[in-house]
């Protein structure tokens, strides 16, 4: 369920989850809620073709070459997806020009025209047919605000909370800062553990680089980002003081990272959001601001950011290509946090999006004690092996546990039947982000709670390889897109499920 409260009359009252796509006024004032989201990052065939059209006109259908080389300036990363779309024929643009100047039904009827010509007349198979209508619809969508819609006049709150962050936390050994390192501006230090590779089950020393110094303390931001994760799960206004990526990074990520000495040489720090009239926090973990980020990062190139395999195991995203990291500082934007762009330009992108990545930042005292490893978070202490029954059979549980032996924390469990989970245990039932690798082969990647599937947006790999990224509700696909390998290519389809079933490519 969904609660809603007007900013208008201030009156309250709640929806189902289904039900938030046709809400369009308040049923108590009638004001308006909605309004049609303004895209500010163009990472997407669909979203670069909605920029062309927006900035040239429909008449960019009608000069191929001018839209081909767009793509290309927009997107050099996608050469391939980008060659297969520069096959399309001028007359089929004209049936793409015709189609985003009618209503949606028009539009759909010119789409089974372009489909038919780009199957039984130029040759496409039927995959790459889907591909490039799909790519033309979403930039529909977007041009004509078709299911672009977002709330601006209303309050949400959603009653399941989940945690941003996840690590796969095996048995470390601590690497803290020692004494003898300088503090020079732009040394690149190493300080905590988290995971690297595209596993999880590494924990290696996170490398930070100085950004600035006072007398006892300096300031570092982690040299690659460590995560991608939305600024907020609910798409809606809100400051860094209210955001889930603040208590991700000072709860989860926070009593991870760091054994409990290592916390201790972390500083308190007040920080503001750049605004004259903005709240200040106090946080060990935060996200840089952006006149942060233009006093310590002078030239765009310098704000290039790349993603660690951890990062983007379940992303697909080339580890060679610059990430955009989100910002701290308020926007005024509705629903918009500020990021660096993978050019190095400060602007913003939609709360909710989980392409955004996360480098942390904080200041560090220099005096550097010692850590002794008997004690910390990560030892055999607060680390066992428990075996047990539940409902999926006999398992074997290996993580944090509570003064009853009940999972709790951090963990993996392993049943008979060949199901791995790893991920968050709360009184001994799985809660929060976690990972299933069932025993046919396929992995999910997402929320529980109660060990229970919830509604979320996740990732499910079949055992063929095929992977689903999209929005899951009663443990079952709903609508997002399928990434598929064949014959060497790669395609991304838009994909659309009832009850499980698949009904639309």
């Amino acid at each position: 369920m969904i609660k809603l409260k007007c900013n208008s009359c201030a009156k309250e009252w709640s929806i189902k989850d289904a039900d938030l796509q046709f809400l369009t006024v308040c049923p108590f004032c009638t004001e308006l809620l909605k309004k049609k989201v303004e895209i500010e990052v163009f990472d997407s065939i669909d979203s670069v073709i909605y920029k062309a059209v927006s900035d040239y006109g429909l008449e960019i259908f009608e000069t191929p070459k001018k839209l081909y080389s767009f793509l290309v300036d927009m997107l050099p990363g996608q050469s391939k997806e980008i060659k297969i779309i520069s096959r399309v024929s001028e007359a089929n643009l004209i049936i793409v020009k015709n189609a985003f100047g009618t209503d949606l039904q028009g539009f759909e009827t010119e789409m089974k025209k372009l489909h038919f010509s780009l199957t039984d007349e130029d040759g496409y198979s039927d995959v790459w047919a889907d591909t490039i209508c799909n790519a033309f619809t979403n930039a529909y969508k977007y041009y004509s605000g078709v299911e672009q819609n977002s709330i601006i006049n209303a309050t949400i709150e959603r009653t399941d909370d989940s945690l941003l962050f996840s690590c796969n936390n095996q048995k470390p050994i601590p690497k803290p800062m020692g004494d003898s390192q300088d503090y020079n501006i732009n040394k690149v230090i190493t300080f905590g553990l988290w995971p690297q590779t595209s596993s999880g089950k590494d924990n290696m020393p996170i490398e930070w680089e100085i950004l600035d110094e006072s007398n006892d303390s300096i300031l570092v931001v982690s040299k690659k980002a460590l995560e991608l994760q939305p600024y907020n799960h609910d798409l809606k206004k809100i400051r860094w003081n209210t955001s889930d990526i603040r208590n991700a990074l000072n709860g989860y990520f926070l009593d991870k990272a760091f054994n409990e000495n290592e916390q201790a040489q972390i500083v308190l720090t007040t920080i503001s959001d750049d605004k004259a009239s903005g709240f200040s926090t106090k946080d060990r973990v935060f996200l840089l601001s952006a006149d942060e980020v233009m006093r310590y990062f002078v030239n765009a190139s310098d704000r290039a950011c790349y993603p660690t395999e951890f990062a983007i195991r379940y992303k697909y995203l080339p580890k060679s290509d610059p990430c955009w990291w989100w910002l701290r500082s308020f926007e005024d934007k509705n629903d918009h946090a500020p990021i660096v762009g993978k050019e190095g330009k400060v602007s913003s992108a939609f709360v909710n999006r989980d392409l955004g990545a996360v480098r942390p930042a904080m200041w560090i005292k220099k005096s550097i004690v010692s850590v002794d490893t008997s004690n910390d978070q990560f030892s055999d202490k607060t680390m066992k092996t428990i075996t047990g029954t539940d409902g999926r059979g006999r398992y074997t549980f290996y993580g944090e546990s509570d003064v009853n032996g009940k999972p709790n924390g951090h963990g993996e469990i392993a049943y008979e039947n060949g199901d791995v989970f790893t991920g968050v245990f709360v009184d001994g039932k799985i809660t929060g982000h976690g990972v299933w690798h069932m025993r046919d082969g396929s992995v999910f990647d997402g929320l529980f709670k109660d060990g229970k599937q919830i509604e979320c947006d996740g990732v499910l790999i079949d055992k063929n390889g095929d992977r689903y990224e999209g929005h899951f509700r009663k443990g079952l696909r709903k609508h997002g897109k399928m990434i598929m390998t064949k014959s060497g290519e790669t395609q991304s389809i838009e994909v659309h499920y009832d009850n499980g079933s698949l009904t639309r490519w």
